[in-house]
């Protein structure tokens, strides 16, 4: 059971001045979050089959291959600059 002297006295740790009114709102929110668990400590919790490890259950991935970009020449041109086939940009790191 939370009383009040509970509260005033989790205050004076946390050097928190609170008022009457603070203190009897507190008590109050402190007694519903503790009824929550209780009722969190009625619910069934049996053991449940463990789900496997994600790298177990993923779909396998397809080779990595390399190849050409067909469309290479269509995207450096839209860039602003480009160079020897890369784009070129700023120096950022002197």
């Amino acid at each position: 059971m939370i009383r009040r002297d509970l509260i005033k006295q989790i205050a004076e740790l946390a050097h928190l001045e609170l008022t009457e009114e603070e203190i009897g709102s507190y008590t109050n929110d402190l007694r519903q979050i503790l009824d929550y668990f209780r009722i969190i400590e009625e619910l069934a919790t049996e053991p449940t089959k463990a789900h496997p490890p994600a790298e177990e259950s993923a779909p396998p991935l397809r080779e990595d291959v390399a190849c050409s970009f067909p469309g290479l020449a269509a995207l450096l041109a839209n860039a602003p600059r480009n160079r020897d086939g890369f784009f070129a940009v700023k120096k950022v790191i002197e």
